[in-house]
């Protein structure tokens, strides 16, 4: 069949329509052709009744006044002529508009193809896409079945996927709820015969038990179904069945929709496989990475009160015995700088899981008391020689991690200890819904203009430096940022600098704060 384009179509439409006495009309519809034939065969039988009727007048001439050259035989073979042109004129302009009913016909009918053409590749388009905008496997064939089911007109369907090797189960299915998880292995019945030969199957009336191996009994026979393939990289995922209610029936053209959608399906599928897998292998390592993070923090904190005890011990000996000879002396300076030594790596070990603890899966949040924290640093301390007055305004606990509280606490005591001047204070108060923490000292203070610097790189430490116990200023900013805590650094009243931390309060403590301060 030779191949027509648009253009030609329609000239063809416009050649017929203007032989037809349509005059200059591009597109007439069929209405209007009607009426051109209504037309022509009225004016004609009109025409041939008129003829006619002269005939059959002129054949009376002997009883009626009629000159003698009117009814000769020259004027009666006119007359024939006239009809027989007539009908010849109507019969080809008949001819001429059932060839243009024919081409309209033609035009409509292919004009319909192409519409369901259209939808058919928007449906394909549309469910590849609604397909590709999710990952989770059960969300994926969810919405494979559902756009199977639009696409095709299907009444119920489901979709089987391999599992173990050799066994087709059921993951979904719309229609049919007594598919629900039902089993077939390679080869048997029509899904196991299509799985394993990985060819579709067409099936029109109702299968025969002994065409397929072990074919399952429905409760309810259909008449019309597919079955195809979830084929992708050569490896079998499944495959998809589905089902058409009468008068519905599937056709070759169907066949081959289906399974230009399988294959984009099975690579859906595909896809939401490996990403399960990887989700699956991600959880493991988050996993694995928490429990090293709770070994580690665990392990820094058996390792940092053994060594406050050890160098509160030296202090306190070395308060107890006075002045010591040189080798007692030497000894004990070793043990406490190598003691302090370790409880900064310790302190460093557990602000580190904390940190990371934070980043991975948030901080470990509780209701702290901040007052009772900053007593129990100062103890601490107390027992290496270090004097750390605490002041603490009425109950206030805060919503923060443990860990990340002691080690931003000490963090700003040490840098206070080392670039300020004692006396050194740490105050808690509450303020609306915040608890508030300070630590200040007597020193020279942070100028205006290195305020924010101090919180955004980390400065190398000197190579004649001790080794620091608190953390620096940017990594303590960021663990109090995970705990949605500020900070920020300001001039003490009596001079100095002030470490200002504002803490979210506990839920629970709210009401408690709110009258004690109103009281």
């Amino acid at each position: 069949m030779p191949v027509v384009s648009e253009e030609q179509a329609q000239e063809r439409i416009a050649r017929e329509a203007r032989v037809a006495g349509l005059g200059h009309t591009d597109s007439p519809s069929l209405d209007v052709i009607e009426r051109r034939r209504m037309q022509v065969w009225s004016v004609g039988l009109v025409a041939l009744a008129g003829l006619g009727a002269l005939l059959a007048l002129l054949s009376r001439s002997s009883t009626l006044p009629v000159p003698r050259a009117a009814t000769g035989p020259i004027v009666i073979a006119g007359i024939v002529l006239l009809g027989a042109a007539l009908i010849a004129y109507v019969v080809e302009k008949e001819l001429h508009l059932q060839r243009l009913t024919k081409l309209l016909v033609e035009e409509r009918v292919l004009s319909a193809a192409l519409t369901n053409r259209v939808r058919e590749v928007t449906t394909l388009l549309g469910a590849g896409r609604a397909v590709n905008s999710v990952l989770g496997l059960r969300d994926v064939l969810n919405v494979v079945l559902a756009s199977a089911l639009d696409l095709l007109e299907a009444s119920s369907g489901s979709i089987m996927l391999l599992e173990e090797g050799d066994r087709l189960r059921v993951a979904t299915q719309r229609g049919n709820h007594h598919a629900d998880d039902a089993r077939a292995r390679l080869g048997e019945g029509i899904a196991g015969r299509v799985a394993l030969t990985r060819s579709p199957l067409l099936i029109s009336g109702v299968p025969e038990p002994g065409v397929f191996d072990n074919l399952g009994e429905r409760e309810e026979p259909v008449e019309s179904s597919m079955c195809v393939p979830l084929v992708h990289r050569g490896e079998v995922f499944g495959v998809l069945n589905l089902n058409a209610a009468s008068p519905r029936a599937f056709s070759e053209y169907d066949l081959r929709a289906t399974t230009l959608f399988a294959e984009q399906a099975a690579i859906a599928i595909a896809n939401a496989h490996l990403y399960e897998e990887q989700s699956q292998r991600v959880a493991e390592l988050i996993d694995t990475d928490r429990t090293r993070s709770r070994f580690v923090a665990s392990l820094g904190d058996e390792l940092r009160r053994p060594l406050v005890a050890i160098i509160g011990a030296v202090v306190a000996e070395r308060e107890r015995a006075g002045p010591l000879p040189s080798p007692p002396a030497a000894f004990l300076d070793a043990v406490e700088r190598e003691g302090r030594r370790m409880l900064a790596v310790a302190e460093q070990v557990v602000a580190a899981a904390a940190l990371e603890r934070a980043r991975l899966a948030g901080p470990a949040r509780a209701a702290v008391d901040v007052g009772a924290a900053a007593r129990a640093l100062a103890a601490d301390l107390r027992l290496t020689g270090v004097v750390l007055s605490v002041e603490a305004t009425g109950p206030a606990e805060a919503d923060i991690d443990p860990a990340i509280l002691h080690q931003a606490l000490a963090s700003l005591v040490d840098n206070a200890l080392r670039h300020g001047t004692p006396p050194v204070a740490v105050g808690v108060r509450r303020e609306g819904d915040r608890v508030v923490l300070s630590v200040s000292d007597a020193g020279p203070g942070v100028p205006p203009e290195l305020r924010e610097a101090i919180f955004a790189q980390i400065a190398p430490p000197a190579d004649d430096e001790e080794a620091r116990v608190g953390l620096a200023l940017p990594v303590v900013r960021d663990l109090l940022a995970a705990c949605r805590c500020t900070i920020e650094v300001g001039e003490a009243p009596g001079g100095g600098a002030l470490f200002r931390v504002s803490i979210p309060a506990a839920p629970g403590a709210r009401g408690v704060v709110r009258e004690l301060a109103s009281a």
